[in-house]
């Protein structure tokens, strides 16, 4: 006869509340892609993250514009930025300068990546959280919460 017992920690607390939120609450982690393709996608995730637009991205070390973005990290250890697969939002300003890196890649041009700057920096996205109370977290954050042992 096989039996199977669970025994169940006596910390009842989900995710949210063990980051400091209501235990109902929404958290969100808005996580840009390709840090250091190019200087103007740096300029635009790091106006991102500066005003509270994004909580997380990824850096791509073999490209051009590496040494900028991983200076900005490192002079801003509060923001998350590591090298990740995950990709949900590319920031970019449309210029000339992104316009050229992306001639061969119509589905990532400029424009499109000016597109979700503008969005993500945008008073409907801000109030949007707001009206539906997500929280914007990053992965840090949910890397540094600590599980009861089994």
């Amino acid at each position: 006869m096989f039996s199977c017992h669970h025994t169940f920690s006596q910390d009842t607390n989900n995710l949210a509340e063990k980051l400091g939120f209501d235990h109902n609450a929404k958290l969100l982690i808005l996580h840009v892609d390709d840090l250091g393709l190019s200087h103007s996608t740096n300029s635009a995730v790091m106006v991102a993250f500066q005003k509270g637009g994004n909580t997380s991205g990824s850096i791509m070390v073999p490209c051009l514009w590496f040494p900028e973005i991983a200076e900005f990290a490192k002079n801003n250890p509060k923001f998350d930025m590591a090298h990740l697969t995950l990709t949900i939002v590319h920031l970019a300003i449309d210029n000339d300068e992104t316009r050229a890196v992306m001639v061969n890649h119509p589905d990532f041009g400029a424009e499109w990546r000016q597109h979700d700057l503008d969005f993500v920096l945008s008073r409907e996205y801000k109030q949007a959280l707001k009206d539906h109370d997500i929280k914007l977290v990053t992965w840090k954050q949910i890397g540094e919460v600590k599980y009861p042992e089994k």
